[in-house]
């Protein structure tokens, strides 16, 4: 499944807004630098793996306007994984 459409299904949104669209796009714009970032490397969001689930945590957490809790709660505990992935610096 794409990543657009992945992102789609797990906001549960299943109308067609151009202005939705551009705002989920930017969801996962930022969330992929955002996740790059702490990671210190490429990430890989096409296949399934905790990247991609860390992405579409952050897509829906962002889309409930939540992302201070993001970072609290789903940051800090991948952390780890991405140290144990060899994802970090």
């Amino acid at each position: 499944m794409e990543l657009f459409e992945a992102v789609m299904q797990e906001l549960d949104i299943t109308w067609d807004d151009i202005s939705t669209e551009k705002r989920i796009d930017g969801y996962i714009a930022r969330g992929k630098a955002r996740l790059e970032q702490i990671a210190g490397a490429p990430l890989n969001f096409d296949e399934e793996g905790e990247p991609r689930r860390l992405l579409l945590d952050y897509c829906r957490y962002a889309n409930s306007r939540a992302l201070e809790a993001f970072e609290q709660i789903c940051i800090r505990s991948a952390e780890p994984a991405f140290e144990c992935a060899g994802e970090t610096k």
